[in-house]
């Protein structure tokens, strides 16, 4: 493992472990809160009675009793079906810390999932894009390690270019473990 002489931020979940002859670093999410699971009930019930509206309407244009409002209701309520069920399935899907491969001259980074963030629009068709997302994983080249920086404008944000494309890390990460991360990285890439 790559020892550093900086110290973690007092509290911080971060650790340092070695992997493979390589350093990991995991940055775990926050521990989950009862909130989500109580969304994720009410979206079940409701989804019993969407699904008892839906076979109604269903049937009406089955029997041939349809003008065209009722088709495009139809389809409006399987959009919004479809994107109530991607919603119950990610509040119980199991969070995944974030993680850092320092597999040197490259650094491999895994985004991990946190079930109980909200959605930040990053396109302009963000739902879609992330509808069924998974966790994402990027292997960041020389190149793309030397644009590593830290912003700081109305917070605090650690990020990388890669394909034109600003990849945020440690979005969970206090002020104090986003300049930690950033000067380690720092460190092990000098």
């Amino acid at each position: 493992m790559v020892s550093s002489a900086l110290k973690l931020p007092t509290d911080s979940k971060i650790s340092v472990s070695e992997y493979n002859d390589f350093t990991m670093v995991t940055l775990p999410y926050a521990p989950q809160e009862t909130t989500r699971y109580l969304v994720a009930v009410f979206l079940l019930f409701w989804m019993m009675g969407w699904y008892k509206g839906f076979i109604s309407v269903l049937n009406e244009v089955v029997v041939g009793n349809t003008d065209t409002f009722l088709i495009l209701w139809l389809l409006v309520w399987m959009v919004a079906g479809v994107f109530i069920v991607s919603l119950i399935y990610k509040k119980f899907k199991k969070a995944m810390p974030e993680r850092f491969l320092l597999n040197k001259p490259n650094l491999a980074y895994d985004a991990g999932f946190d079930p109980s963030s909200p959605h930040k629009p990053s396109s302009h068709f963000p739902m879609w894009r992330t509808l069924f997302s998974t966790q994402r994983r990027y292997n960041f080249s020389p190149e793309h390690i030397q644009t590593l920086r830290l912003v700081s404008s109305k917070g605090v944000w650690l990020t990388i270019d890669m394909d034109g494309e600003s990849i945020e890390m440690g979005k969970n990460l206090s002020q104090p473990e986003k300049e930690w991360l950033y000067h380690y990285l720092q460190e092990q890439y000098a």
